[in-house]
């Protein structure tokens, strides 16, 4: 459930503040601009991706933090 808000929830989010993550990824991830690296599945992908990495990065604090 976490993914999926990240996936559609936060990306829609970004999208409505004017900031486009595709064209962004676009952008990082293709040499040439007429050659598109892309998928159109990669806003779900990559905030799944960031989402689950919050989501060790917050366990991990709680286990050293705990001692």
């Amino acid at each position: 459930m976490q993914l999926l808000v990240w996936g559609f929830a936060i990306g829609g989010f970004l999208n409505q503040l004017g900031v486009d993550p595709e064209q962004i990824a676009f952008e990082v991830m293709t040499v040439l601009l007429s050659n598109r690296l892309v998928s159109p599945l990669f806003n779900a992908i990559f905030y799944g991706i960031v989402g689950l990495g919050l989501n060790n990065g917050a366990y991990w604090s709680e286990v050293f933090g705990s001692g």
